[in-house]
């Protein structure tokens, strides 16, 4: 779920978003061009809404109404989208192993490292 969620930009997935309109998760993923039907996906997707809550805001819960979590764009929507959005840093063990299952272990391979700031080997 990590490297999904470093894919989603919330700030990009609000700019698109109607003020008035009410979004279930599966609508959202569709907005970020992630798969509704995954549940990873849709995970990701979740975490990334409630780490931004100057973003979205979750509208009704899953036990009330329908069955379907609804969310909007916060109030403060648009004073959020003002602060640099901070993106997670790569996941340097998953990339290592990456590395190891294409390369395998070479002699002559004597240092392996991840820039941890941008994920480049």
């Amino acid at each position: 779920m990590r490297r999904i969620r470093r894919s989603i930009s919330a700030h990009s997935l609000a700019q698109p978003c109607n003020e008035e309109a009410l979004y279930t998760l599966g609508d959202l993923c569709e907005i970020a061009g992630l798969t509704p039907q995954s549940l990873e996906d849709r995970m990701a997707l979740a975490k990334v809404l409630y780490q931004h809550p100057g973003l979205f805001t979750q509208q009704r819960s899953i036990l009330e109404g329908e069955g379907l979590t609804l969310y909007c764009l916060s109030p403060e929507w648009r004073e959020a989208l003002e602060v640099p959005e901070e993106m997670e840093r790569p996941d340097q063990n998953w990339i290592l192993s990456v590395i190891e299952q294409y390369l395998g272990t070479p002699s002559d391979l004597y240092k392996r490292s991840v820039d941890p700031e941008t994920g480049d080997g």
